[in-house]
């Protein structure tokens, strides 16, 4: 299953290739009405939006600007163990990452400066978080601010061990967002709330689900600076050539399930020559189990429900798709074939596909500048509206605990999660802005050229939101090796989601023995 690390590592491939695309995005954010100028082929909107342009948020901030704000995992780490794993390695970790940059330093001048670290750290990363970070130190003369770009798989690990150690850096941009839940059952980063009143922080001007993510167990703990979701894919051509309407894609199931059908492709020696759809390539369970009208997780009474009628279906639903197909061998034989540039749909082996938010922009327009494709919303089991989806991650500004300057840290992170700054990321990586106001912009409506599609699907009846648990990876990673069992043909359907809910609900119990009122 895909990871919001996994999203970084595809980002970057081609990253050289796609700078120019990058850079002409920010500049257009910068001044206004932004395009993208890398080629779309044919990326139509399967649903039209209309939006009226919104301005940015209204709200009083003293950074001068307006306060406005993935299977995705960080650690695999319980929060229960996190402190202790941490600490065991926090004075070889710290020592290698934060040598220059442990604590805030005052200059002789009386100026602050900030070590600011972040693990999206890839050259289109850069370019779009640089040139933000200069302008808000020329704006604010008495601050300057070090970008630290920490890479790598483990640099989660890397951040707690800095924070356990005492050398935490000014503030932290993570692209995962769950090791934020984690950090702050651990008391290793600081609520915002005596800033947010300060700062023009206000509940109003995010998106419910944002918020939801930003303030929860009472407190507010962290801004996002985006959130990531799913889109449906598909290959035009591939359509036509199947007698399919290429301009009218399913946004039902069993209509995915019949296009699904004509665009599959058997070979005599039973290897796939061509698949309609494979629902788990690029797609968490939790999606389609939104997709029948269940959810993986009861926030209101902090649960993980992964034995549900709606888990049953999708997986037995997965098991048609593997019985069609053949078995799990002949489909793996097939998506091994889609690795470097080579995309499923770019390859004309894959008719249907759901990706992230992020994927059409950049793998298919830059991997694959012939592909002719679409962009819809999510197919849906009858009576559940087309477009239901999940929040798959988010980038994530935390305040670590023992910071000397928390004031001028959070007056930096709120301007980094300003309009301008965040409109050029979104634009530049085709995620979706956490605020109405940002989303409808037309800066970002014409930025990414399926912006309407992302636009449309953001609303409260549509989008389940991403699971405010510290026990998210443990819980989560349960239901994916229920998952990758079941697919396997080691186990049935109903015994693996018992076992992943037993072992959630175990993981749960032993997390609220040892953080009670978490």
């Amino acid at each position: 299953m895909p990871t919001h690390i996994t999203r970084r590592v595809l980002l970057r491939t081609g990253a050289l290739a796609v700078g120019a695309v990058a850079g002409s995005a920010l500049l257009a954010a910068c001044g206004g009405a932004a395009s993208v100028t890398g080629q779309v082929a044919s990326s139509s909107a399967a649903v039209p939006v209309t939006s009226s342009s919104a301005s940015a948020p209204s709200v009083a901030a003293a950074t001068s600007s307006a306060a406005t704000t993935a299977a995705s995992t960080s650690t695999a780490a319980s929060v229960a163990s996190a402190s202790t794993s941490s600490a065991a390695t926090a004075v070889a970790s710290s020592a290698a990452v934060s040598s220059s940059a442990s604590a805030t330093a005052v200059l002789a001048n009386g100026a602050v400066s900030l070590d600011f670290w972040s693990e999206v750290a890839g050259p289109i990363d850069q370019g779009l978080l640089d040139p933000w970070a200069k302008k808000f130190t020329q704006q604010h003369p008495d601050i300057t601010v070090n970008m630290r770009y920490i890479a790598g798989s483990n640099n989660s690990e890397k951040y707690t061990s800095a924070m356990v150690a005492g050398t935490p850096p000014d503030g932290i941009l993570t692209s995962g967002f769950p090791i934020a839940v984690q950090w702050a059952a651990n008391g290793q980063i600081q609520p915002m709330d005596q800033w947010a009143g300060q700062l023009g922080i206000k509940q109003q001007d995010y998106f419910s689900w944002v918020w939801n993510m930003q303030n929860f167990h009472g407190k507010l703990w962290c801004l996002l600076q985006e959130y990531d979701t799913n889109v449906f894919v598909w290959n035009k051509a591939l359509f036509r050539a199947a007698g399919l309407n290429a301009d009218a894609p399913p946004t039902q199931l069993a209509a995915l399930d019949d296009a699904s059908a004509k665009l599959d492709k058997k070979q005599a020696d039973g290897s796939i020559g061509q698949a309609g759809f494979i629902p788990w390539l690029s797609a968490n369970i939790s999606l389609w189990i939104a997709a029948r009208g269940g959810d993986i997780y009861d926030a209101k009474n902090g649960k993980w429900t992964f034995d549900t009628p709606q888990a049953r279906d999708a997986l037995a639903w997965y098991q048609q798709y593997l019985k069609r197909l053949g078995d799990i061998n002949a489909v793996n034989a097939l998506t091994k074939t889609f690795t470097g540039k080579v995309t499923g749909l770019g390859s004309g082996k894959l008719g249907q596909q759901i990706v992230g938010d992020w994927v059409p922009l950049y793998n298919y327009n830059v991997d694959s500048p012939s592909l002719e494709y679409g962009v819809g919303v999510i197919p849906t089991a009858p009576g559940i509206a087309p477009g239901t989806n999940t929040v798959i991650g988010s980038d994530t500004f935390v305040l670590p605990v023992g910071v000397k300057h928390p004031q001028e840290s959070m007056q930096f992170m709120l301007y980094m999660d300003s309009p301008d700054p965040v409109l050029a990321w979104c634009v530049g990586e085709a995620n979706v802005p956490p605020t109405p106001a940002m989303a409808n912009d037309p800066r970002f409506l014409k930025g990414v050229p399926y912006g309407n599609i992302l636009v449309e699907m953001a609303k409260p009846e549509l989008l389940h939101p991403f699971p405010v648990a510290p026990t998210y990876s443990d819980a989560t990673g349960f239901l994916n090796t229920a998952v990758s069992n079941v697919l396997k043909g080691t186990i049935a359907v109903e015994a693996a989601l018992a076992q992943a809910q037993q072992l959630a609900d175990q993981k749960q119990q032993q997390f609220s023995a040892q953080k009670p009122g978490w």
